[in-house]
């Protein structure tokens, strides 16, 4: 799909401002974490030597972003490094954010409030609250990584 996207935007001259990934992050400490996708196995794993074998996208280089949305994106953790900064060292959108935490779903993108069925606007970030550690759901800053 990655790839995809980036022979598109070859064949159509187009420049990518924004790009967000909504993905769980692992964080144990092995060679096999990184981004998490659908399934329970290593080949749903996309891991750092992954990250940096992707093709590199045409973000525009004063005024773009490359979201990784999902669970602990910005967290080093045990395993040394995280999956914001390997995308950082490949891609060169000016702006590489990932979550600092844990993250959930909710109504309001600054504060958690638990969601329903009949939501129309759905946020993904880091709150503080339950394996975040004790708060009372502010939502929790990201870790930025700029060009």
């Amino acid at each position: 799909m990655w790839n995809g996207v980036a022979s598109q935007c070859r064949v159509n001259n187009a420049l990518i401002r924004y790009c967000f990934l909504y993905t769980h992050a692992s964080k144990e400490g092995s060679d096999l974490d990184g981004l998490e996708f659908a399934g329970s196995s290593n080949q749903n794993t996309l891991t750092r030597d992954d990250i940096l074998a992707l093709a590199v996208l045409p973000f525009q280089a004063q005024d773009s972003e490359l979201l990784l949305a999902g669970c602990n994106t910005g967290v080093t953790g045990t395993r040394g490094w995280s999956p914001a900064q390997a995308f950082r060292e490949r891609q060169v959108a000016r702006d590489v954010v990932g979550r600092s935490g844990y993250a959930y779903f909710s109504k309001d993108e600054f504060q958690y409030v638990a969601t329903s069925p009949n939501d129309t606007a759905i946020y993904l970030n880091a709150y503080r609250r339950m394996r975040n550690g004790m708060g009372g759901g502010e939502a929790m800053e990201d870790v930025l990584m700029r060009r």
